[in-house]
């Protein structure tokens, strides 16, 4: 079995953000009202009732929160693709110039 390398991920900190799940979406829209009203409720009981709602919500609300989720993708995967292309042109100008 192999190791893991105790050493951390170097993470770059332009990379886009993936974009959040339909249920987070649904989360971030109705947590501010649920707060209100539940002003003393608990980050885990508010989490837990939000999760309750986003079962029982019906199948319009579901496909609304997941065709934003699909159009955020979307975006994301443009990002990504340019990102990366920016990244190897980078990478292959710096060769260059340190072959040079």
């Amino acid at each position: 079995m192999a190791r893991r390398s105790n050493q951390k991920r170097n993470h770059d900190r332009n990379a886009p953000k993936r974009p959040s799940a339909a249920w987070r979406l649904f989360f971030d829209d109705h947590r501010e009202e649920f707060t209100k009203q539940n002003p003393k409720s608990s980050y885990h009981k508010i989490s837990k009732k939000l999760g309750e709602m986003w079962r029982q919500s019906d199948d319009a609300t579901k496909r609304r929160y997941q065709k934003q989720y699909e159009t955020n993708q979307a975006e994301y995967d443009e990002k990504m693709e340019v990102y990366t292309k920016d990244r190897e042109n980078k990478k292959s100008q710096s060769s260059v110039e340190y072959n040079n």
